[in-house]
């Protein structure tokens, strides 16, 4: 079967006129889909209304399921007219429709704190390595009706390939979308939104503008801007926070700042008259201590004046002068 006929077959079903053979088929094409099978559908290339249309079509089935509406060895479930209408009124209005369904679902989050990087797997088959004060959001049917997350913080991602749901972060108001690559997302409140490729091919999105980055690229996401930058020796610094190490990716100085305070969890309290108009960029091993780093500062900026106490960091001044 090819994609022009299984799409027919799915119009039809949504009208209600589909076969009982022609249900049977789109059944077994979705368990198929579901059990990551080695079927020629994996490699089609889908619009994004016919993406939408698989996604709708699996959202309601596993919602209907879910209620108990479908009883069971049944296969006539979508010629009830109530879920006829409502399969056509989602599909009719797919921005709504998904917004609703998305919020009756439950969450699922995964988090890391100050006690170290966490590694783990979607029900996707998708593997995550989530940094430190980070944090990770997916809703119920992860894998099945959607791939959609929501990340706040730092991740390294090895995504499994789907054509029909495509892998989507949400992170700080950047959208990052990918069919099956390793990447790395770098999004942490109050800084830009960093997204590097290792492997495959990336969509970033933020506002109206999108990029799209292959291999040894990155794009970095500001509140006013979208900007795609060619990475050549550089590209590995942006991973090597899995091993432990701080990584600084070229921040300004009180950003640079404050992610040396988190990573080392101290508070940060920083002199209003400081200089702060410089931009820090390194990386500094998991064996360093937090005075060594401090003391590195003072050592390469003259005027880099601090004191560390218990618990916090204090700028007393500095000048990027």
């Amino acid at each position: 079967m090819n994609k022009k006929e299984l799409l027919d077959i799915l119009e039809k079903n949504q009208k209600g006129i589909a076969s009982k053979q022609e249900q049977e088929t789109l059944e077994t094409f979705f368990e198929n889909r579901k059990k990551h099978a080695p079927v020629p559908w994996n490699k089609w290339e889908l619009s994004e209304k016919e993406r939408i249309k698989f996604q709708m079509y699996q959202s309601i089935q596993d919602h209907i399921k879910k209620d108990a509406v479908l009883v069971k060895n049944s296969i006539h479930w979508l010629r009830r007219p109530a879920i006829v209408a409502a399969s056509i009124l989602l599909l009719m209005s797919v921005g709504l429709g998904a917004y609703f369904y998305s919020r009756s679902q439950e969450l699922t989050t995964v988090l890391s704190s100050a006690d170290g990087i966490r590694s783990f797997t979607l029900p996707d088959g998708s593997s995550v390595t989530l940094n430190r004060f980070s944090s990770l959001n997916y809703a119920e049917g992860f894998g099945d009706g959607h791939r959609n997350l929501e990340l706040d913080g730092e991740a390294y991602f090895e995504v499994e390939r789907d054509e029909y749901f495509p892998f989507i972060i949400n992170s700080n108001g950047t959208k990052t979308t990918v069919l099956g690559t390793s990447f790395n997302v770098l999004s942490y409140p109050g800084e830009p939104s960093i997204v590097t490729v290792k492997t495959g091919k990336v969509e970033v999105t933020r506002k109206d503008k999108s990029v799209t980055l292959l291999p040894g690229q990155q794009a970095i996401a500001s509140s006013s801007d979208l900007k795609q930058n060619e990475l050549r020796k550089d590209l590995e610094i942006n991973f090597l926070w899995q091993d432990g190490d701080l990584v600084i990716p070229n921040l300004m100085l009180d950003q640079a700042l404050s992610r040396i305070a988190k990573y080392y969890d101290y508070d940060l309290t920083i002199n209003s008259a400081s200089d702060l108009s410089c931009k820090l960029r390194g990386v500094f091993s998991k064996d360093d201590s937090l005075s060594d780093i401090l003391y590195g500062l003072k050592y390469s900026y003259e005027e880099f004046n601090y004191e560390l106490e218990e618990g916090e960091i204090i700028i007393d001044a500095f000048s990027c002068k």
